[in-house]
C-alpha cells in the first residue's frame, strides 16, 4: 500500500497504524472553512501526513461562512492560523443560507 485516504470525519485510529507502517495519508476532507481549519490544525501534529484533498473552495459562499484572516487558502495552500482556537469564527447568517427546506439551523 502507497498511501491511505481515510475521510477525515468518519475514521479514527487509521494514522497510529499507518505511521506505524510507513504509509502516508492523503485525507479525505470536505467541510467548511471552520472544518478545514480545525483538520489543518489536527494534521499538523500527525508525521505521516501528506496532503488534503478538499473540493469545497469551488463553493462560491465558502470562504464567506467564516470570518478570519482571508483569503483561506492563498496560492494552492490553506493558511493555518496562529490565533487562539481555529482563528475563525462562523458566520451564522452565512451559514443558514445554503439550507434546504426543512432543515433546521443548530443554535
Amino acid at each position: 500500500m502507497d498511501v491511505i485516504t481515510p475521510d477525515l470525519a468518519k475514521a479514527g485510529g487509521i494514522a497510529d497504524l499507518a505511521d506505524a507502517h510507513y504509509v502516508p495519508m492523503a485525507l479525505h476532507n470536505v467541510s467548511s472553512p471552520l472544518g478545514m481549519m480545525a483538520a489543518c490544525h489536527l494534521l499538523a501534529a500527525i508525521p505521516n501526513f501528506l496532503v488534503l484533498e478538499f473540493h469545497g473552495r469551488e463553493i462560491p459562499w465558502w470562504e464567506e461562512m467564516c470570518t478570519g484572516d482571508k483569503p483561506f487558502i492563498r496560492d494552492g495552500w490553506m493558511q493555518v492560523s496562529e490565533s487562539p482556537g481555529s482563528g475563525l469564527e462562523l458566520d451564522d447568517e452565512v451559514a443558514k443560507g445554503p439550507l434546504w427546506e426543512g432543515d433546521v439551523y443548530f443554535d
